[in-house]
């Protein structure tokens, strides 16, 4: 049970890291709301955060499938 948490937490990270990158980009006034192309870079961020924990989920969970 510990392991599949801790393997589910891992696989979470890169999306929590885009997620803070993208508060973090803000926050620090890297870019501001008249940024060109501002949308397309926050749907890029957070869309490559979601599909690497994507694939690392799928590829913890496969390892851990095989007998």
């Amino acid at each position: 049970m510990t392991r599949r948490i801790i393997g589910f937490l891992l696989a979470l990270s890169p999306w929590a890291l885009s997620l803070y990158a993208h508060y973090w980009l803000q926050q620090e006034g890297v870019w501001s709301a008249e940024s060109p192309y501002r949308a397309v870079i926050s749907v890029v961020l957070i869309g490559l955060g979601m599909l690497s924990s994507f694939l690392l989920y799928m590829r913890l969970t496969r390892n851990r499938a095989k007998p």
